[in-house]
């Protein structure tokens, strides 16, 4: 990885970690340049998804999930935070990403609407992070609006197939 990719990848985790007290206007269209950047890279999508749902996901954390996805340690990271939304409520989901997911939801939006590549993959992640929120409904139609760009985006049609079997991320 070159030390451009490194930085750009701290800059994104450091803009990700402030959503939580919140981000200037720059700040704010600086993150949705840098998601639009780096949202094909599945890598990086994943990254995104898991600092969404856990805020307390560290930068060493991240670049790993960036860096190394194979990796054993990385996959028990990812695997941890997924297991701890699903089993979550829907209130104890919403705790945890403090309201987080609907500031990202509105900056991954931003970021469809000016990275026209990758506007598939931001959808797939909206469907993804409003199905975590027990919005299934909005999910579903974010997860139709990336197939309808691109067919190829799987994240999207697992989020439509978990929909379809009535399977929720949450619990009332």
């Amino acid at each position: 990885m070159t030390q451009h990719n490194m930085q750009h990848d701290r800059e994104l985790w450091e803009l990700l970690d402030r959503t939580e007290t919140g981000l200037t206007p720059q700040q704010c269209l600086r993150l949705t340049t840098l998601i639009g950047e780096s949202i094909m890279s599945v890598c990086h999508r994943d990254a995104i998804l898991c600092k969404a749902m856990d805020p307390t996901l560290s930068q060493r954390q991240f670049m790993a999930i960036i860096q190394a996805p194979a990796d054993a340690k990385t996959a028990r990271i990812v695997t941890d935070i997924v297991t701890t939304a699903y089993n979550a409520t829907t209130r104890q989901i919403r705790a945890i990403m403090h309201g987080r997911a609907d500031d990202m939801t509105a900056i991954i939006m931003d970021a469809a609407q000016q990275a026209l590549p990758a506007r598939a993959q931001c959808l797939a992640v909206i469907a993804y992070l409003q199905w975590m929120q027990g919005l299934t409904d909005e999910a579903e139609t974010a997860a139709i609006m990336a197939l309808n760009i691109d067919a190829d985006i799987t994240l999207a049609t697992t989020i439509l197939t978990a929909i379809h079997h009535g399977l929720h991320s949450t619990r009332s």
